[in-house]
């Protein structure tokens, strides 16, 4: 029987359609085989790297956080990660070791900030991203009034007690603490093997081991309430009360060396960079900057508007909070020139602290940590309220 033109042509373009389906089936087949392949590689991968992270952990739980890990690499954003860490170390899985997971395999650590205050008179510490509430110290015994942080404990000082308590940063837990300051606490500062202490009555700067919290020495009086301190490689510089200047000290035997010209106010905040001294508080109302090598004066802000009361600085400017205006000011360093602020915090703002993006600003009346966009100011988000006026806010 002899074919059609027509048949011939479809039974051709049937072999033609049958050998296109059978090289996508086979290119399909083997596109699948790399794909496990990469992915079973992948895993393998994740799998040996989160092994040599949790080291020591029973092996049934370094499934657990290989499943966390897993996870975690398929998210893309801090809100995310933060999610995901949170749902896995509220099954019980340790937050040092889901924070080495983060860092190592998506570049993200969930960093926590913490604050202190009064009537709830504890530290606590809340994720930086969400601002949500992790855990919180056993009661000071009194306002939380200053902070500081290293790699591994949390200093903290204030009213009542007077003494700086230690505690460690994983789990908050109560290490020890000093002998008694002898007045309210007002500043700590430290360095990779002291702590710094400045207050009231005793109207000392206080020097401290951070190994042992065994007393070292003092400064002679400063004159009135050191209000704040800070510290560089080799000098203390403190402002406060009635004397209202910043006082430069010799870190290693505390010996005085000199001082600024009257700021004309209380001094409540003292902040440094490389280079040079800024200064903050009341009657004056100004951030002026002074020249750490010879504390001379170089100039100051407009106006805040009401007391200073912190001051955070940057590589390029400055942010200040207090009471009265109760916004987050931001001025350029150089110049001292008003860049804009925030909007209102509804109460008198105690502490401004800034990473590389965002402001957290605490104080009174809201008493939450507000963040705020380094960039434009604008307003993030907020914690829940601390149960009192926020005094500190630090870091790690």
């Amino acid at each position: 029987m002899v074919k059609s033109s027509t048949d011939r042509s479809n039974k051709y373009k049937a072999k033609i359609d049958s050998d296109v389906i059978s090289e996508r089936y086979e290119a399909t087949k083997d596109l699948s085989i790399r794909k496990q392949t990469a992915y079973f590689g992948n895993a393998a991968k994740l799998e040996s790297e989160v092994k040599v992270l949790v080291d020591g952990e029973p092996s049934f739980l370094q499934h657990f956080y290989i499943a966390y890990a897993e996870e975690l690499v398929k998210k893309k954003t801090d809100d995310e990660w933060e999610i995901v860490f949170i749902k896995w170390r509220s099954r019980g899985l340790n937050s040092d070791k889901l924070d080495a997971i983060g860092w190592e395999l998506v570049g993200w650590s969930y960093g926590k900030l913490y604050v202190g205050g009064g009537v709830t008179d504890t530290v606590r510490k809340y994720f930086k991203t969400q601002l949500s509430y992790i855990e919180e110290t056993a009661d000071y015994g009194g306002n939380v009034i200053a902070l500081a942080v290293d790699n591994y404990y949390i200093y903290a000082g204030g009213i009542t007690t007077q003494t700086v308590r230690k505690y460690l940063k994983s789990d908050l837990s109560y290490i020890g603490q000093t002998a008694d300051y002898g007045g309210t606490i007002r500043s700590i500062s430290i360095d990779d093997t002291h702590i710094y202490v400045g207050g009231a009555t005793t109207n000392t700067v206080r020097k401290y081991l951070k190994s042992d919290l065994s007393y070292i020495g003092q400064t002679v009086g400063y004159g009135g309430n050191i209000t704040s301190l800070s510290v560089d490689d080799t000098h203390i510089y403190a402002g406060g009360i009635t004397t209202k200047t910043v006082r430069k000290y010799l870190k290693s035997d505390l010996s005085y060396i000199e001082e600024t010209v009257n700021y004309g106010g209380t001094i409540y905040s003292v902040f440094i960079d490389d280079t040079y001294i800024y200064v903050g508080g009341s009657t004056t109302q100004t951030v002026r900057k002074y020249l750490k090598s010879d504390l001379s004066y170089i100039g100051q802000t407009a106006g805040y508007g009401g007391t200073i009361k912190s001051i955070y600085a940057d590589d390029t400017h400055i942010y200040v909070g207090g009471s009265i205006t109760r916004t987050v000011r931001k001025y350029l360093k150089s110049d001292l020139s008003y860049i804009g602020e925030t909007a209102n915090y509804d109460g008198d703002i105690n502490f401004v602290f800034a990473d590389d993006t965002y402001i957290y600003a605490g104080g009174s009346t809201t008493q939450t940590v507000r963040k705020y966009r380094k960039s434009n100011l604008d307003y993030i988000r907020q914690t829940a309220n601390y149960g009192g006026i926020i005094n500190a806010i630090i870091s790690d």
